[in-house]
């Protein structure tokens, strides 16, 4: 197959579900894939971002549920760098820049 035929995607490391308290995807813990939060070794590990972080933008992109960090990442390539925005859990706003990853590295 041609380079450009094949799925676009990047990975950015994170165990989210869709945040109920405020738009976004929060980070989970919990039974497998997600057995930690933040992928060790992933972009989203030189953050600071862990379980119980709600993120609500990426890239300059709202993110208002896990399908729609999904459909962010999938928008962007790997290597491409992005600021990653997120809310700790007392409500904090935080942001950091990190370089995204091949969607299928671990």
């Amino acid at each position: 197959a041609h380079p450009s035929t094949l799925p676009a995607g990047a990975r950015l490391g994170v165990c989210v579900q869709d945040s109920t308290a405020q738009l976004g995807a929060l980070l989970i813990t919990g039974a497998p894939p997600c057995t930690t939060a933040v992928a060790s070794g992933s972009p989203a590990a030189t953050t600071g971002l862990s379980a119980g972080d709600v993120i609500t933008a990426l890239g300059g992109v709202s993110v208002v549920s896990k399908a729609s960090l999904v459909q962010i990442l999938q928008g962007e390539r790997p290597g491409q760098t992005v600021v990653v925005m997120w809310l700790d859990p007392s409500g904090h706003q935080h942001q950091a820049t990190v370089t995204l990853a091949a969607a299928g590295s671990q």
